[in-house]
């Protein structure tokens, strides 16, 4: 194989055998592999990227490297203990956005391949999926919420269009921008396949980094043990829940998943995500709270801007807030982490939180609170999923509505208001700006 063609004796193997060298062959033989990722949790597949093939060609035209330093997961951390002192320092998740966009083309690829796309629909499709998340800013999820409508990848894609690189790879591969941007927002076919593609791939890494550093038996198991047995069912019936793109076909025109029990499992797990750690309000302490607050305060003093947000990594935008606060080259997350005191109290009510944080003004005029209602719940995929069900194409809420209410209730918060308090004397020396953050606490809560 000297010449990467395969030598006449390999016909005599089985097809699995033949699966085995080819895979084997590309990871430890083939001369030009750029990346090997051996695994995408829970959806059955691995992949390698060649150096200078389609993938590295769209990398580079779309800027897509400054995504190696951009968290997928954003600051979202650890649980804490909620209501309690934190024993140890809650840490991010490390891996990138960059991760991310590599795993939903490699899941596009396979979808649109088995689907039988034509030419131009499976190469849109590629390149859709590859730089769904290239306008992602630093910081993440922890940032858009300055500007929901400026920061939205989404809506700004067209932006990449003005790239110099873009005008020779658009020509040379028959794209259009329109179709481009129609998929990007989820439109049409193509636009469901990509959101399939992407839920898939980010619930299956999602999961397995939170397994792995919070497993079966780890604090953070005892706080949501329901939900820690439910996913560990789950997984021992079915080790790919992520694997919904092998029973994909298309059927006038639609995306129909045709293993609905399948789909169920995967939707139970996304939900389940949703609840231990998504919206988990003692995994969105910084996040949501201090980070969004001093990201506001830079976003409207002009230092943070639409435009450098997308330019910078996540290192950047930390090294611009650490040196606001009057503290550079300090953790933040690790400062805010080491406190004695309650850090996250939930309330079933607005009005609830509203008079802990008037109080907590006025007897501890130093401390910072930020008010996070819990988000919505993202129950749409029940009925934009489509199925098989009686010789019908419908909603997977319609096929299975008992199913569809129960994943639908994992997502309800039965106290969506949580109220996070932060000690500025310990995280911020720069007096002016810890005035700030309090008076605009006040302004926000009357007092």
């Amino acid at each position: 194989m000297d010449d990467g063609r395969e030598p006449d004796w390999v016909k005599s193997f089985s097809a699995e055998m033949v699966r085995y060298f080819d895979k084997e062959w590309t990871i430890e033989g083939a001369p030009n592999q750029s990346r090997i990722v051996p695994l995408l949790p829970f959806a059955g597949i691995g992949y390698v990227v060649f150096l200078d093939g389609f993938t590295e060609q769209t990398g580079e035209v779309f800027g897509l490297h400054r995504l190696m330093g951009i968290r997928q997961l954003a600051s979202l951390h650890d649980p804490t203990l909620i209501g309690g002192k934190f024993r140890e320092c809650p840490l991010p998740f490390l891996h990138t956005r960059y991760i991310h966009v590599l795993d939903t083309m490699a899941l596009a690829t396979l979808m649109g391949t088995r689907c039988g796309l034509d030419q131009s629909d499976f190469i849109h499709l590629r390149v859709a999926a590859q730089t769904h998340d290239a306008l992602t800013p630093a910081g993440g999820d922890s940032v858009k919420v300055i500007d929901f409508d400026g920061l939205d990848e989404d809506k700004r894609y067209p932006e990449l269009f003005s790239r110099p690189e873009w005008p020779a790879f658009r020509d040379k591969y028959g794209l259009n921008e329109e179709k481009l941007a129609a998929v990007i927002l989820g439109k049409g076919l193509l636009g469901k396949m990509l959101d399939l593609c992407d839920k898939l791939a980010y619930v299956g890494r999602d999961l397995w980094m939170f397994l792995g550093k919070n497993p079966p038996g780890h604090e953070a198991s005892h706080l949501f043990q329901d939900e820690y047995d439910w996913i560990m069912h789950i997984l021992k019936k079915d080790p790919y829940p992520c694997s919904a793109w092998s029973h994909t076909r298309i059927i006038n025109n639609e995306l129909v998943i045709t293993d609905k029990e399948k789909l169920a499992k995967f939707l139970k797990l996304r939900a389940l995500m949703f609840k231990i750690l998504y919206n988990n309000a003692s995994s969105r302490y910084f996040e949501a709270g201090f980070v969004a607050e001093l990201a506001k305060v830079l976003y409207d003093d002009g230092i943070l801007t639409k435009k450098n947000l997308v330019e910078m990594r996540d290192e950047e935008l930390f090294m611009i807030m650490e040196n606001a606060l009057g503290m550079p080259h300090h953790y933040i997350m690790g400062d805010i982490s080491h406190s004695e005191e309650p850090r996250v109290q939930l309330f079933g009510t607005a009005e609830q939180a509203l008079q802990f944080e008037r109080e907590t003004g006025k007897t501890h005029p130093g401390t910072m609170t930020h008010l996070d209602v819990a988000p919505k719940p993202s129950v749409g995929c029940l009925h934009t999923f489509k199925v098989m069900e009686k010789g019908r194409v419908m909603p997977f809420a319609d096929a299975d509505p008992a199913m569809a209410d129960v994943i639908g209730s994992i997502f309800v918060d039965p106290k969506p208001y949580h109220i996070f308090s932060y000690n500025l004397a310990k995280l911020c020396r720069n007096q002016a700006l810890a005035t700030r953050l309090i008076s605009s606490r006040n302004m926000r809560i009357g007092i």
